[in-house]
């Protein structure tokens, strides 16, 4: 039987735009100390840190996305691997541009060689604050190539290179690189530490066909009934992410390395990560059936450009940002407000930055 995708584009698109819409009430709402502006959206009983550690399951959902669909890459040449970075890290660039212009105007930028040197290069980064994910896409689609060789000798394989061994060498690099100086490159080591592993898990339940041969087969096939099938898929979305509040991590042991102490943790997202993904899968599924899910699809198509855009809110421009963004007040409406500000703003950069990457793909990749 043909491998093809559990899922087609526009499914795909749509998987996105609900974890873009999750991500934003992740920043918008569930972090008081980032809001400098007089509102609070603090909720009662700790709430908040439920919240906040239920919507950052997310982050899983874009990661895994990565490796689900890197098996299905036709071309996975180094060169190949490098246009791919090259067409992300532009989009970067130029929102990066646009937001700088935007700290120029409101007198908040650091315009010292040094300061946009590092964020150009996505290391340190007081303007684009939420784009961790460019040092950590680049550095694991590279990774992922001797990875997937270590896949394909069998389950073992899988586990200790593609899970044991990111969380064990990028845990102890971050340690290393712990200090003042150098503390942005141990965070970029955290990164890939916590979800490198998962972007293996994606690419394993590609290959192996999880989610039609485990998951339809011990679930979905049991249940007839779309309405009961959608209870169930929301549900266990849910207690997955309330489980994932919960328990964040595992502990494996302890190591003691040239003088170091340092405690080794498997996050549990790669369990969460996937029957997140495979619950929402199955849920717009069904929805769209029955009603055009077209603004989900946009915003999925545009997320890249809306998390980037995103930041101005919380940068170091946050003090006049913010006063446009929690302009509404209530908190639907500020956060249809500044995903309505986002899309916006994507769809406008969204032909000059395919502009600028098809003259660099025809420059240095034509045969691609």
């Amino acid at each position: 039987m043909e491998n093809k995708p559990y899922f087609d584009r526009d499914l795909t698109e749509m998987l996105k735009g609900v974890a873009l819409v999750l991500m934003f009430v992740h920043h918008f709402f569930t972090f008081p100390e980032w809001i400098v502006v007089n509102v609070n959206y603090k909720l009662p009983y700790g709430l908040t840190d439920v919240l906040c550690g239920m919507t950052k399951i997310c982050v899983s959902v874009f990661v895994f996305l990565n490796g689900y669909f890197e098996y299905y890459r036709k071309n996975k040449s180094i060169s190949n691997c490098v246009k791919k970075i090259t067409d992300i890290i532009i989009a970067y660039w130029v929102s990066y541009v646009i937001l700088l212009l935007l700290a120029i105007a409101t007198k908040t930028a650091d315009l010292s060689p040094k300061g946009i040197i590092m964020e150009f290069l996505a290391i340190d980064r007081p303007i684009m604050v939420f784009c961790w994910y460019i040092p950590f896409y680049a550095i694991g689609v590279i990774l992922m190539k001797p990875i997937e060789k270590m896949i394909d000798k069998g389950w073992m394989h899988s586990f200790v290179f593609g899970i044991l061994l990111p969380c064990l060498i990028f845990s102890l690099i971050a340690t290393f690189l712990r200090s003042e100086s150098t503390q942005c490159y141990s965070k970029i080591a955290e990164d890939l530490a916590e979800y490198l592993p998962l972007m293996v898990v994606g690419y394993i339940c590609a290959r192996n066909q999880i989610f039609t041969k485990v998951f339809d087969k011990e679930i979905d096939s049991k249940l007839k009934n779309d309405m009961i099938r959608v209870f169930l898929y929301v549900s266990l979305a849910i207690i997955i992410g309330f489980i994932r509040f919960l328990f964040r991590q595992v502990e494996l042991s302890s190591t003691d390395f040239m003088g170091i102490s340092k405690t080794l943790f498997i996050k549990l997202d790669v369990v969460y990560g996937p029957i997140f993904v495979y619950c929402l899968i199955n849920i717009l599924r069904i929805i769209s059936k029955k009603i055009k899910l077209r603004i989900l699809c946009c915003i999925g198509r545009y997320s890249m450009y809306m998390w980037f855009i995103s930041c101005a809110f919380f940068n170091v421009s946050k003090i006049y940002m913010q006063k446009i963004l929690y302009l509404p007040r209530n908190v639907f409406s500020v956060l249809i407000w500044g995903t309505a500000i986002c899309l916006s703003v994507a769809i406008m950069i969204d032909i000059p930055i395919k502009r600028i990457i098809q003259f660099k793909n025809e420059l240095f990749w034509k045969s691609i």
